[in-house]
């Protein structure tokens, strides 16, 4: 199989690229339309791809470039990284064999997600992607099970977007007021002291305030196997893969560009997607916009290919081609994917809806009591119910309080 062509890139004074576009076009390997000369700095721009994940991704097309024009400090820094990176995933590797074997001897049924399930199974590399944490999707009836198990072997829960009040209030929860938080919330977050390694155990694939119910029940069905470091792993379909992968996206507001490679890897890696099932899928459970909006991104910043049943599909979604624009725009005008404020994420999120009973379960889903209000006013469970009578007003204090200060 013949090699492919080297990409060089001149570092001259010549007119100046944004760093996002230039590591836009170094994910998507698509450099041979940029300006002769096109001046780039390079500090900036491996400030960028940290920023956005994907320093692994970027050296890797790098040595494609010709090495004479990538400053050598260049290449060091991001082989340093990348060396780091590989450390991690295999511990994370390691951490994921040892779990599995755990949660088969206590007959939990568990799915791997994300993370290096996705690297293996979509990038053939677990290299590739940058090091998170392992996400792991238990059956609702088994979280707590599961939850016990992972404290068991030695893992401690963490609440990371928590205050100190709300952590405080949750390590104090203990018996049924425990098992009722493990049920309220879908995604519990434990660390392993001794590696610093992240467990993410879910029971479902979005936050109850985001509103989106996922067919669970055929996904489990659907799920296959994928080799991750020598052990047979239980994954998504490709197909609900990248459902998740656009739900994820949408979830961050598609803040960060490693978002969108794992949209266009899916699409390169699986041409062959059952395409009449994904689009069914996404209508039943409201989230055509969301995989409408990904695909768009994937095809628009990365070059990725679409099916003609998908681009079409995509392109009749006039409110989806106007998100994504919009969002190619922050993106490129940043270069760090600016966070939306208060309100505009709200908005964000509506618009992300294309039925207005998926909009309204959104509103109802912010107006539910959450751990905030639990922390901030403790009750007896008898009076548990007073909690939607504080919730408008706290969220009223909040929002009005954030709109305030950024006038």
């Amino acid at each position: 199989m013949p090699s492919e062509p080297s990409i060089s890139i001149a570092t001259t004074d010549t007119p100046h690229l944004p760093e996002l576009e230039i590591l836009l076009r170094l994910c998507a390997r698509s450099l041979t339309d940029l300006p002769p000369g096109a001046q780039i700095n390079w500090n900036r721009l491996l400030q960028v791809a940290e920023r956005h994940r994907v320093m692994p991704l970027l050296y890797a097309n790098l040595k494609r470039v010709d090495m004479g024009d990538v400053p050598p400090e260049v290449m060091s820094a991001l082989r340093s990284d990348v060396q780091s990176n590989a450390g991690r995933t295999l511990q994370l590797a390691g951490e994921l064999r040892r779990l599995l074997i755990e949660f088969e001897r206590a007959q939990i049924p568990v799915i791997a997600f994300k993370g290096i399930a996705l690297a293996a199974m979509v990038y053939g590399d677990l290299s590739l992607r940058d090091a998170g944490d392992l996400d792991l999707l238990v059956h609702r009836d088994d979280v707590v099970r599961a939850a016990d198990l992972l404290v068991r072997l030695g893992h401690r829960t963490g609440y990371p977007t928590a205050s100190p009040r709300e952590a405080e209030y949750l390590t104090s929860l203990t018996g049924e007021r425990r098992e009722e938080y493990l049920f309220a919330h879908s995604e519990h977050h434990l660390v392993y002291p001794p590696t610093q390694l992240n467990v993410d155990l879910h029971w479902a694939l979005s936050l109850r305030e985001f509103a989106v119910e996922l067919d669970l029940a055929g996904m489990w069905r659907r799920a296959r196997p994928v080799q991750v470091a020598g052990r047979e792993v239980l994954t998504f379909s490709p197909e609900d893969l990248l459902i998740v992968l656009c739900l994820n996206g949408a979830k961050d507001a598609w803040g960060r560009i490693d978002r969108i490679c794992d949209v266009a890897q899916v699409l390169r890696r699986f041409e062959m997607l059952d395409w009449p099932r994904v689009f069914e899928q996404v209508r039943s459970c409201g989230t055509a916009r969301m995989l409408h909006v990904g695909l768009l991104l994937a095809s628009d910043l990365l070059s990725a290919p679409m099916a003609p049943l998908a681009r079409e599909r995509a392109a009749a979604d006039v409110r989806a081609v106007r998100l994504a624009s919009d969002i190619r725009r922050r993106l490129l005008d940043s270069g760090t994917g600016a966070s939306l404020s208060a309100a505009g994420r709200v908005a964000f999120d509506l618009l992300m809806r294309e039925r207005w009973r998926e909009r309204a379960g959104y509103c109802l889903g912010h107006l539910r009591p959450g751990v905030g209000d639990w922390a901030a006013v403790p009750l007896p469970q008898r009076l548990s119910f007073l909690h939607y009578l504080i919730r408008p007003f706290r969220l009223a204090g909040r929002y009005g309080l954030q709109t305030f200060r950024s006038v």
